[in-house]
C-alpha cells in the first residue's frame, strides 16, 4: 500500500509501508509528522495511526469519552524471553532432577548473548535487555548447578561400583 508523509516543511512524500516503517525506525518519521494514505479521510499523526512503530512514546486512543494517551512498549526481544524462561528452567530441573536441566541452561546462555547483542544493535526496549541477562545469569548458574549435579551422580556410581567389587573380591583368596 503505498503512504504520503509530509516533512517539517509540509512537503509530501509518496512511500511504500516497508519504506515508512524504515524510516519510522531510522528516526526520519516522527510520531508528531503527518501521515496518509487511500483508506484514510484525513492526515494524521504517524504516531496515532501506527502507534507499535513508537515504542515508548504516548500513543493516542480515540473513545467514545474523548481522547486519551497511553504508553505503548513492544514485547521483549524473543530471543531475550527464551533465555530468561531456559534459564529459570535450567535452574529448577539441575536442583531437581540431578542434572537434567543442563540442555536448558545452555539454550539459555545461548539465546541470551544472540538476544543482547540484537537488542543492544537493534535499539530494542530495554527490557529485552533485562531480560537478555536475566537468561544469562540463570543460565551460567544452571550450567554450574548441573555439572555439580552429574559429578555427583558419577562420585555416587563409583563409589557404589567400588563397593560391590570389593565385596565381590572379598570372597575371592589369590595364590
Amino acid at each position: 500500500m503505498e503512504w504520503f508523509y509530509a516533512n517539517d516543511d509540509d512537503e509530501k512524500f509518496p512511500v511504500e509501508e516497508s519504506e515508512l516503517e524504515r524510516l519510522i525506525s531510522a528516526g526520519e518519521i516522527r510520531a508528531d509528522m503527518l501521515v496518509w494514505n487511500q483508506t484514510m479521510a484525513d492526515w494524521r499523526p504517524a504516531g496515532e495511526v501506527k502507534p507499535e512503530l513508537f515504542p515508548g512514546q504516548l500513543a493516542v486512543v480515540s473513545g467514545p469519552a474523548g481522547v486519551a494517551y497511553q504508553r505503548v512498549e513492544p514485547p521483549g526481544h524473543g530471543a531475550c524471553l527464551t533465555s530468561m524462561i531456559c534459564g529459570i528452567c535450567g535452574l529448577v530441573f539441575s536442583l531437581g532432577c540431578g542434572g537434567f536441566g543442563l540442555p536448558f541452561s545452555i539454550a539459555a546462555v545461548i539465546c541470551g548473548h544472540m538476544g543482547r547483542k540484537q537488542a543492544v544493535a537493534g535499539g530494542l526496549p530495554a527490557n529485552s535487555n533485562g531480560m537478555g541477562t536475566a537468561g544469562l545469569v540463570t543460565g551460567y548458574i544452571g550450567i554450574a548447578l548441573g555439572a555439580i549435579a552429574i559429578f555427583i551422580v558419577i562420585v555416587y556410581f563409583a563409589f557404589i561400583a567400588a563397593i560391590i567389587g570389593g565385596a565381590a573380591m572379598e570372597g575371592t583368596t589369590s595364590p
